[in-house]
């Protein structure tokens, strides 16, 4: 029995370091931590974990990534548009920021609100568009702060720069769409080896549920199936991993 000993210790341990990364990465996370200026401390904030949590979880949803960016997508390209618009008006940054804001109700109008909040709390708008694209989930917002932050500091070109990042944004979803067109067959193949196991278990357990009985009753049976849902679960999700289109996540992540 030696070596069960070695493989459920071998198991245990490989599941434990990686909730104990999982658990790392999330501490990491940005606003989950804020700085109490009295004492000096760090303590956590609830409201940055919860929706930390919440979005995690959404992101769990088949297809949910992808629908999420494109609300995105699709906002910031508004967004620009608009922002453009008010800039060639005469109008400047923080009137464009405000303007746009008002417009639009996607997830571009959050960014811009979130910005806005904490520039009037007392932080300047160069350090609210850097601290507001760094807590953001899409790699754009970052583009969008330094087009925005370089407008601010050196004030040419401003529009130009915005119709450059208009453009890298269509660039960006015209080369994701020949990605997932190009890739699709591939992911249908991982669709397919990952369900197999578990149509073939059913099928076992319906016409031949002799065949299932030693997974549960023997020792060795029921280490073999906690094997057999490891390796399965790891395996799913190192294809998941490898065949994930990019979305435009972060690079602070």
């Amino acid at each position: 029995m030696g070596w069960q000993r070695f493989v459920i210790v071998t198991l245990s341990s490989s599941t434990a370091g990686l909730l104990v990364v999982g658990l790392l990465r999330l501490l990491r996370a940005p606003g989950i931590f804020r700085l109490e200026p009295q004492n000096g401390t760090f303590v956590t904030n609830p409201g940055a974990s919860f929706a930390l949590l919440v979005r995690y979880f959404r992101r769990l949803r088949p297809g949910a990534r992808q629908h999420d960016y494109q609300r995105w997508r699709d906002s910031l390209e508004e967004g620009l548009w608009s922002m453009a618009r008010v800039l060639q008006a005469g109008q400047n940054v923080y009137q464009a920021l405000e303007s746009v804001r008002g417009e639009n109700v996607g997830p571009f109008g959050q960014f811009l609100s979130d910005v806005l909040i904490m520039h009037r709390s007392g932080v300047p708008l160069t350090d609210a568009l850097r601290h507001a694209a760094e807590t953001s989930q899409w790699a754009e917002a970052v583009y969008v702060a330094e087009v925005l932050e370089l407008g601010l500091k050196s004030g040419g070109h401003l529009l130009d720069n915005i119709y450059s990042l208009q453009e890298m944004v269509r660039d960006r979803a015209f080369l994701r769409a020949q990605l997932a067109a190009g890739t699709g067959e591939a992911r249908i193949s991982a669709w397919i080896l990952g369900l197999t196991p578990l149509a073939l278990i059913g099928f076992m357990v319906i016409f031949q549920p002799g065949m299932i009985l030693p997974l549960v009753k023997d020792p060795t049976g029921r280490l073999g199936a906690v094997y057999a849902i490891v390796s399965w679960a790891s395996g799913v999700l190192i294809i998941r991993k490898l065949l994930q289109l990019p979305e435009g996540e972060a690079g602070t992540r």
